[in-house]
């Protein structure tokens, strides 16, 4: 059980630092005050601040760009090279981590763990970029990066990744599947940052592998569902006591057509919804409804 003040939690606040970071830091002293904080950045940047225990500058990755479309980049590599170092640098039993840009607001996300959380050590995370398989997003494996919570091993095993390379970046057009893309008007990437990193971590955990974004067979199907029901734990961002400060992500949560909801984690273990699933499963309909008509807008305007 995580202590609601901090003392067995590290926060590692992963990313770029500007004028704007120290505040975000005192929101997580503020609330988390017995906690280690650690800040995980890049070489040559000036970041100062009383409340962090750690700071660590990282040498910059930088970024990959896609040979055949130049307006296709990825920031994974970035975030993988902080997020491996600060989470390295804990020294407490467990660890939040988290985005440079994302304070705290209140505590809900360690009551949130220490309520549902079975023992068994499983990640926290919010339901920003969880894809719904089961809706019109057929995205296997994409789960959130914004913010993970869990014990100290599970979340170093996480990062424990290699780079991404050039090779994972642009998807064969002759690729099976290749039509979601289009469908669902992402870049064709291989790999979204998300996937990239689940993929190695279920890889570890039931190895399955999967070799591009939209790819689906039994066994890819059978890992995720037991990744939901055994490895994670997804809360709505609204309910987590977090928030994003960039205004490009401004009401956010009514824009999440495509991803799962606390209340869909929750029927998937057996948890009481207190609601009639009939009432549920209308919902789960209506909100792929709005996302089909928010994917026919966004083809409108292609034309």
């Amino acid at each position: 059980m995580i202590d609601t003040l901090g003392k067995n939690l590290t926060v590692v606040m992963q990313g770029p630092a500007d004028a704007e970071t120290a505040g975000i830091i005192k929101t997580y002293r503020k609330k988390f005050p017995n906690s280690e904080i650690i800040l995980s950045t890049w070489e040559g940047i000036n970041q100062h601040s009383p409340e962090i225990d750690k700071i660590i500058a990282n040498k910059d990755p930088g970024n990959l760009i896609s040979k055949k479309d130049p307006l296709i980049n990825c920031n994974i590599n970035r975030q993988i090279v902080s997020s491996k170092a600060g989470v390295n640098a804990a020294s407490r039993d467990y660890i939040l981590k988290v985005r440079s840009d994302i304070a705290a607001k209140n505590s809900s996300i360690i009551k949130k763990y220490n309520q549902y959380d079975d023992g068994g050590g499983r990640i926290l995370i919010g339901n920003s970029s969880a894809k719904n398989p089961d809706g019109l997003y057929k995205a296997y494996f994409h789960f959130s990066d914004w913010y993970m919570l869990s014990n100290k091993k599970n979340i170093i095993d996480l990062f424990e990744i290699p780079l991404m390379q050039q090779d994972d970046m642009d998807v064969s057009n002759e690729t099976e599947n290749i039509k979601y893309y289009t469908l669902m008007s992402v870049p064709k990437q291989k790999y979204s940052a998300e996937t990239y990193i689940w993929k190695h971590y279920i890889e570890k955990r039931y190895g399955v592998k999967i070799e591009y974004e939209f790819d689906v067979n039994k066994k890819i199907i059978s890992a995720q569902e037991q990744m939901l029901k055994k490895n994670l734990i997804i809360i709505n961002n609204k309910d987590s006591g977090l928030q994003i400060q960039k205004s490009i992500y401004k009401n956010l949560d009514s824009k999440l057509y495509f991803e799962y909801t606390f209340q869909d984690w929750k029927v998937i273990n057996g948890i009481n919804i207190n609601e009639p699933y009939m009432i549920y499963k209308i919902k789960f309909f209506i909100k792929n409804l709005k996302g089909l008509i928010f994917l026919i807008r966004c083809f409108i305007k292609k034309l």
